[in-house]
């Protein structure tokens, strides 16, 4: 596949973008907290023993991984990392969330966050995982990266709505619940709508 230049910038431009918001929140104690998390969940987590070659390989590309987003300044950090291994990690990041496990989950959705920012899946995850413990301001935080990255998902839109009305933020409440909704107007969807049903009642009795 070939990627002409003003691609490529744009592209940078984003990671460059999305990086810079992340360093940022790390100054925050929650984030902070849920990324050094999310490595110790996965050095206990083990790397699959499928052949030893590619626990080996997966193994050093986490410890490179690592070393880069430690050595890491205000540009985003270079980091090669397989399709495989990132599965991996957004596999065991679900499989702690199903099991309510969920400052693992988090702490393993943080460090997807970190490796790829520019995935609005891994920014909805975390965002999940922080909602489920109530930590609603690193929460807000999640979904807002998560609807910069994809503007037409309305659940996305729907849970950064109810982050912002825990958070007492009602105008950017109804705005997120207004986005939601014009989507699933041209998108329906049962479970969601019957959500943002929900939502809008709550929201609309605040004071």
């Amino acid at each position: 596949m070939n990627i002409d230049a003003s691609s490529l910038k744009a592209r940078e431009g984003r990671e460059f973008e999305m990086w810079s918001q992340f360093r940022a929140a790390l100054e925050g104690k929650q984030v902070r907290e849920s990324i050094v998390t999310g490595w110790m969940a996965i050095m206990a987590e083990g790397i699959p023993k499928l052949e030893t070659a590619s626990g080996e390989a997966m193994i050093a590309e986490l410890k490179a991984a690592a070393r880069a987003l430690d050595a890491a300044g205000k540009e985003a950090p270079k980091i090669n990392i397989s399709k495989g291994t990132l599965d991996w990690l957004l596999e065991r990041g679900q499989h702690h969330y199903r099991r309510k496990d969920y400052r693992p989950a988090s702490g393993i959705f943080c460090v997807l966050c970190a490796l790829c920012p520019t995935v609005p899946h891994y920014w909805h995850s975390f965002g999940l995982a922080e909602q489920a413990v109530h930590e609603w301001h690193s929460a807000t935080f999640a979904h807002e990266q998560a609807v910069k990255l994809e503007t037409e998902q309305a659940n996305y839109w729907l849970q950064l709505a109810e982050c912002y009305d825990e958070t007492h933020q009602l105008k950017a409440a109804k705005q997120a619940l207004d986005k939601a909704e014009g989507i699933l107007k041209a998108r329906p969807d049962e479970a969601l709508a019957s959500f943002a049903a929900r939502l809008s009642d709550r929201i609309g009795h605040r004071p």
